[in-house]
């Protein structure tokens, strides 16, 4: 066995592995680089997400506030025309009795005027 092949076969096998070890070196700090980057990323659409939840939550509330003010409007619309109509029959019962009334006081005078003096 040759003594000087062997460690040129030793130091080529050095210098391959010390490459390697470099290229490996530098995939690993793009990796690092790659890494930070997404977490930023990740970061700032987290924030985005967090706004747009914030605004979602608030619009849910706004609506709700509508949708309940809209029933409380239609409950007092109904309330009131409830009253009108209540009113409107109570009108009308009460027309129908000054009517009747007028009639018994027209046929009152109907029946007084032929009876009366002539002058």
């Amino acid at each position: 066995m040759d003594v000087q092949k062997t460690m040129e076969f030793i130091l080529e096998q050095q210098a391959a592995l010390t490459a390697h070890q470099q290229e490996q070196a530098g995939s690993i700090k793009a990796l690092r680089d790659s890494t930070a980057e997404l977490k930023a990323m990740v970061a700032l659409h987290e924030s985005d997400i967090n706004v747009h939840r914030e605004w979602l939550t608030e619009l849910s509330a706004a609506m709700q506030r509508l949708t309940d003010q809209t029933q409380d409007g239609f409950v007092r619309a109904a309330t009131k025309d409830r009253a009108l109509r209540e009113n409107l029959a109570g009108m009308a019962a009460g027309n129908a009795e000054t009517r009747e009334n007028l009639n018994i006081l027209i046929r009152t005078v109907q029946d007084i005027i032929p009876r009366l003096p002539k002058q």
